[in-house]
């Protein structure tokens, strides 16, 4: 599962002057982004209040969401005066963590579960009074201890790609993939292959 989490700025980082004028532009933006999700909330579908042209940045981990991502930022923004940067990283947890060592994390992040727990109590807003909350946000977010740090943006699970041919040509007989849906049942046909074929005997 892929969360959006808010986040917020390293707390005590700076004592350089480069680094306390970016953890307060951060701060500000933070600020606002809290204040304009609060009004969105309480404002209906139709209406499109203006947060007065600012900037919010957002980390994508999900480069098969870009596009996507980009046209419906673009589109909130120009209805409610909200300009959107978004960048995209392969890396989401190393980037969050060098964003925040300069002082610039994003305001909203794509990341995983791992990276809120890693990150969330320290670095990220504690979403638990949000409205979404009431619709399932208390049993699907991410928490630390009683705070809610990330929320469900996407569900992915994992699968497997299989050589139909090659199995039939070790096994001898026709793959029904139906057969292996226990870990017990694939495990018995790893076991067969290894068996079969030399090949796999080294490994």
């Amino acid at each position: 599962m892929t969360m959006m989490v808010g986040t917020s700025i390293l707390s005590g980082c700076g004592g350089e002057a480069s680094s306390e004028s970016s953890s307060s532009s951060v701060s500000d933006e933070t600020s606002d982004t809290q204040s304009a999700s609060t009004e969105s909330e309480g404002s209906s579908e139709g209406e499109g209040t203006d947060y007065g042209g600012i900037t919010l940045t957002v980390m994508n981990s999900k480069p098969e969401l870009e596009s996507a991502l980009e046209e419906v930022t673009a589109e909130w923004g120009e209805k409610h005066g909200v300009e959107f940067e978004v960048y995209q990283t392969d890396s989401p947890g190393d980037t969050l963590a060098q964003r925040y060592a300069a002082g610039d994390p994003p305001v909203l992040a794509i990341v995983d579960p791992n990276n809120v727990k890693e990150m969330g109590e320290e670095d990220f807003l504690d979403l638990s009074d949000r409205e979404w909350m009431k619709d399932g946000g208390e049993a699907m977010g991410v928490k630390i201890g009683d705070a809610v740090y990330g929320f469900p943006f996407c569900v992915e699970s994992a699968g497997m790609i299989y050589n139909k041919t090659a199995l039939e040509d070790i096994t001898g007989e026709e793959f029904d993939p139906d057969a292996y849906k226990t870990p017990e049942e694939f495990q018995n046909l790893l076991d067969q292959l290894v068996a079969d074929e030399p090949f796999f005997k080294s490994y």
